[in-house]
């Protein structure tokens, strides 16, 4: 694909600002929103431009409109002072945006997006279940490692690395199956400091609840009754069976008697 002067230019600095640590990075959660700075007193000639994953540069704001064309532009707002909102942050919008007034460079930034999911669990595991912390950013500006994704539970102590698998910027945790509800937060940390989090509530199925004395427990004399009309009804359906099946006999032997 052949790249327009200015896209040239905004790579080269985009590049240049990278090596030497001018960018500025933005940390959010998927779900939320969020503001890219780009504080202007007039936007009459604003653009916002954005690249996923090292792609090529797209128009997301045009002379102060958003590009309907372009992906999510429904969740795209241009603030009074230029600055972009994004609503609803989604993975996909992760990667490099930069602001443009009079085809002149003014701010970048490069967005990266916290996302945590509750995965399917599996019908072999013993009703355990699997939470997924994934990081989205500019290529491989995050530089992940073992210690870019970390699990705390709901005190705020680190979950070992017992039960936690990492690559790259996955990260998954698996959840055994609790008699109450329990949470656990994923962090995202770069030199130290976390940037960002996001917090999962586990709630046990109805099946897990009702252990002794967990909540929606039944009691034993319930459980009685239960198994007493259960019993019961068995018993009946047996009695139909066999009343049918003699009715029959006796019918059979009837017929035969009476001959052509």
């Amino acid at each position: 694909m052949k790249m327009n002067t200015r896209e040239v230019i905004l790579i080269f600095l985009l590049q240049f600002q990278v090596i030497s640590g001018q960018n500025r990075y933005k940390f959010v959660r998927a779900g939320d929103a969020t503001i890219l700075p780009c504080m202007q007193s007039s936007c009459s000639s604003t653009d916002w431009l954005h690249s996923r994953n090292g792609g090529p540069l797209m128009d997301v704001v045009k002379n102060n409109t958003v590009v309907s064309s372009s992906p999510g532009s429904q969740r795209l707002r241009l603030m009074d002072d230029c600055s972009l909102l994004i609503e609803r942050v989604m993975a996909e919008d992760a990667g490099y945006y930069g602001c443009d007034r009079d085809q002149q460079q003014i701010l970048e930034v490069l967005l990266t997006v916290l996302t945590l999911t509750l995965q399917e669990s599996d019908p072999m595991s013993d009703g355990r279940m699997f939470l997924k912390c994934s990081v989205a950013f500019y290529e491989d500006r995050l530089q992940c490692n073992s210690r870019s994704l970390r699990w705390m539970d709901e005190e705020g102590k680190e979950l070992s690395s017992y039960g936690v698998q990492q690559n790259g910027c996955v990260s998954f945790l698996t959840v055994s199956p609790v008699s109450r509800q329990r949470k656990y937060t994923c962090q995202c940390v770069k030199g130290g400091h976390v940037e960002v989090e996001a917090r999962y509530t586990v709630v046990s199925t109805e099946e897990s609840t009702r252990g002794p004395g967990g909540p929606g427990a039944q009691s034993p004399g319930r459980n009685v009754l239960i198994f007493v009309i259960r019993a019961v009804v068995a018993a009946l359906m047996l009695i139909f069976l066999i009343v049918a099946v003699i009715l029959v006999k006796l019918k059979s032997k009837r017929n035969a008697s009476q001959g052509p």
